[in-house]
């Protein structure tokens, strides 16, 4: 394997740089240039890589000139080696400058207990010392972690933002040696966001005192989805240092087609939808979870390969799924899910995504549609849609007793109403979808012209006309009218 000179961060003795990044010296530049390559390549090799994929190469430059960052990277980008990549770098390249047992820990805060223990778990096998500290673990469990991270034996810890409200938690971080602190989905910060999280919007303020002690930690954040609204408050209720680093990916994803159907017979449209992929894989969305168990269950009667997945079911029933929807073995498989899957799935040939009901937001919606080809190749995104989706949306969200009373005076509840109101304007537009999305993330483009249902009619020289479902918000605050087939008492999955 590449052999590695002593590492660009700061945290580690005889860095090359200053502290904000930049070198000290014209002959420091070059030789911060060359040890940079060799470590980008080194993290090349280590992970069996060719190359990065766009904006990695950059994001992980932040991370080894310890310069905090912001980074939007689109779902399937990579996020994850942006910061695994830097932590097992320090770890075991044989320059290091420090004795091994203080070598220090990179933090990841996610919001998934599942997702944090596959990510653990795939690091363990690759032979990288990675743990994840959670309540669900016994208390002898934790403190062998705990013990590990003072000693600076573990390189990657995952946690959740909750850990971050305990006090002897925060203590264990100052006492032992930090690199860096990872927020992953941190979307979730801001209330202008698609699943904002008081748990997530007070991390500043821990994550500060932590730096206090440890001044060259840096800290880099990530999401998905953020517009530019939403970056900012990122950046301002983490307390990103300046100049921080900010890498914004692409919104665009060319090879999926973006249709809009109204409603009308759900389980013969979807059938129509998974008939006309076969034998690709699909992930139908669903609000609800008594949906995904019904719908799974009606498509496996006409012959489909489907299978239910929401965040009520066991953990290992859950994880049964996951294996069985990514075994490359069995092409034509179907899950049908709540929002609580997706996030670590990494299935190269998914070649539809459909949404039985209306996104909650924009943001979630270009999510979730990220899963749908990732190997390149041609893919549907389609959601079946009523008007009427959005004030079932607005009593779940909120309770319909406060609407009739017209109570949505706090700031986070007028946000998730931009958002549904938003979203539900995309599913009644007759403008190209693909640039009404760009536009949603500041990334404007030209219409696509035969990748969207509105362009396909527009080229076929058929006038479109805006479906009647649009609200503002002073309409959706009306009594909702009674939608029979859509009531329930269960909770829906945000």
């Amino acid at each position: 394997m590449t052999s590695i000179p002593q590492p660009l961060n700061p945290s580690i003795p005889g860095h090359p740089e200053r502290s904000d990044g930049s070198p000290s010296h014209p002959a420091v530049r070059r030789r911060a240039d060359v040890v940079l390559a060799r470590q980008l390549a080194w993290i090349l090799e280590r992970f069996g890589l060719a190359g990065f994929r766009h904006l990695q190469k950059e994001a992980i430059t932040a991370h080894l000139l310890g310069q905090d960052s912001l980074c939007v990277m689109p779902t399937g980008s990579g996020k994850s080696l942006c910061y695994q990549g830097p932590a097992v770098l320090c770890r075991e390249h044989s320059a290091f400058p420090i004795p091994h047992s203080a070598v220090p820990t990179t933090v990841v805060v996610s919001p998934l207990l599942a997702l944090m223990q596959d990510q653990v778990d795939a690091l363990q096998r690759r032979g990288i010392s990675a743990a994840v500290l959670n309540s669900a673990q016994y208390v002898y469990e934790q403190r062998v972690i705990e013990h590990q991270v003072r000693d600076g034996e573990v390189a990657l810890l995952h946690v959740s933002p909750e850990r971050f409200a305990s006090p002897a938690f925060i203590t264990l971080l100052c006492d032992s040696p930090l690199s860096a602190i990872v927020v992953d989905e941190a979307h979730c910060v801001s209330m202008w966001g698609h699943d904002f999280r008081p748990d997530y919007a007070a991390l500043g303020p821990r994550i500060a005192c932590v730096r206090q002690a440890h001044p060259c930690c840096s800290l880099h954040a990530y999401t998905a989805t953020a517009t530019l609204p939403v970056r900012g408050d990122i950046a301002r209720s983490l307390g990103l240092r300046e100049p921080h680093v900010e890498l914004v990916g692409s919104f665009d994803r060319e090879n999926l087609l973006l249709r809009v159907e109204r409603r009308v017979n759900l389980d013969r449209q979807l059938i129509d939808l998974c008939r006309a992929y076969e034998p690709g894989s699909g992930i139908i969305y669903c609000p609800r979870r008594a949906d995904t168990e019904q719908l799974a269950e009606m498509l496996c009667h006409v012959g489909l390969d489907a299978r239910a997945y929401h965040a009520g079911m066991e953990t290992d029933l859950r994880r049964e799924v996951q294996d069985w929807f990514m075994a490359p073995a069995r092409p034509g498989r179907i899950a049908v899910a709540t929002v609580a899957f997706g996030m670590g799935i990494d299935h190269p040939a998914v070649r539809f995504v459909a949404h039985t009901f209306l996104p909650s937001s924009l943001e979630l919606y270009h999510q979730e549609i990220g899963r749908a080809g990732r190997d390149g190749g041609p893919a549907e995104c389609v959601i079946f849609w009523t008007p009427d989706d959005v004030e079932w949306w607005r009593d779940v969200l909120f309770g319909e007793e406060r609407y009739a009373r017209r109570e949505v005076e706090v700031d986070e509840d007028r946000a998730l109403l931009s958002l549904l109101i938003e979203a539900n304007e995309y599913c009644a537009a007759t403008a190209c979808r693909h640039a009404i999305l760009l536009n949603h993330f500041d990334d404007p483009t030209e219409d696509c012209e035969t990748m969207c249902d509105n362009c396909r009619t527009a080229s076929q020289g058929q006038k479109g006309s805006r479906d009647q479902g649009t609200r503002d918000v002073g309409q959706v605050l009306a009594p909702a009218p009674e939608i029979s087939n859509l009531k329930s008492d269960e909770p829906s999955e945000r």
